[in-house]
């Protein structure tokens, strides 16, 4: 039996009973009186569960209200699923090590699942949308520039197929939708910026030092600034509305831990608004609702309202 499963039974018997004995736990799962305090004292000291000894009770009980553990078998399952997953989409992305240490980590995790759980990790799947070849000589010298804190040259094509020679400061690296991402200094446009590594054609590192003064605390709140991937350090907010039936759809999605969202009806049909944050660019954003079309419009403001008009006529004209 595992760790998680002594525990969701310590948690159980607290929760509906009002106390638990560690005799009683090691009886049930045939261990040791010592393995059970172990396990009281992980419940205390990592997941901050208030559980203490009562003399009135003789036996461990909360002193508040407790739910983390409510779906811990549930949440085991998925944790494993999850990780069997991405495991899979990275080794398809041509990660040869991969395959090595797999099945060491999944045996870990499986340790986690409850052993009338065990079954139903065939019944759950995770599929990734799509799925970008993470180019392993970029990736190695990206992670180096970051461990070692110096700027790399490279040769980057944007979306247009426009190229050009940057020097950057790489800091962080973000998988977003199945494509590996980089945010770096960028010292041509002297501010944090996002690069797709399948666009880096050429990486060189220097043996120059990033440039000071911007720190971890900053790069995190731009990683998490706007909607998307196109972030910015002055974030703008756009408003876009989806229509019945595609309100159905969207009505559970959160695009940005900032989301706003407003429901409402016109001639007795729902619609639904999200205000989120982009940064200096839309075209993720227009690009979501165009594949709710008909039913998805942008609001507002109105620079967003006029460009998002703009791209309906074009597309118009091209049909």
């Amino acid at each position: 039996m595992s760790r998680t499963e002594r525990i969701i039974f310590i948690d159980r018997q607290i929760s509906s009973r009002g106390l638990v004995k560690r005799k009683q736990v090691a009886k049930e799962f045939e261990c040791h009186i010592d393995t059970i305090k172990r396990d009281i004292v992980y419940m205390r000291d990592y997941l901050q569960a208030p559980i203490k000894w009562s003399n009135e009770k003789q036996g461990y009980v909360y002193t508040h209200p407790f739910d983390l553990l409510d779906y811990a078998k549930e949440e085991s399952v998925l944790f494993h699923v999850f990780l069997r997953s991405m495991m899979n989409n990275l080794g398809s992305s041509g990660l040869h090590y991969l395959p090595l240490v797999s099945s060491d980590i999944l045996k870990r995790s499986e340790e986690l699942i409850p052993s009338e759980y065990w079954s139903l990790t065939k019944s759950i799947q995770y599929h990734a949308a799509q799925l970008e070849h993470l180019p392993m000589k970029t990736f190695s010298q990206v992670l180096t520039a970051i461990k070692d804190e110096v700027s790399a040259e490279i040769r980057y094509v944007n979306a247009q197929g426009r190229y050009s020679e940057r020097k950057i400061d790489p800091r962080l690296v973000i998988n977003y939708s199945g494509n590996w991402y980089i945010v770096a200094y960028c010292h041509e446009r002297r501010e944090l910026t996002t690069f797709l590594f399948s666009r880096i054609e050429q990486i060189t590192l220097t043996e120059l030092p990033i440039k000071p003064g911007i720190s971890r605390e900053e790069v995190e709140k731009y990683a998490q600034s706007a909607s998307g991937m196109y972030k910015s350090s002055n974030p703008r907010w756009i408003t876009v509305r989806f229509h019945e039936p595609a309100y159905w759809k969207v009505n559970h999605q959160l695009w940005h831990k900032d989301q706003k969202t407003e429901t409402g009806e016109i001639k007795g049909k729902k619609y639904i608004d999200f205000t989120v944050p982009v940064g200096w660019s839309a075209e993720e954003i227009y690009a979501r609702v165009f594949a709710y079309a008909p039913h998805g419009e942008v609001i507002g403001p109105k620079e967003f309202r006029d460009e998002w008009v703009g791209k309906v006529r074009e597309l118009g004209e091209r049909v």
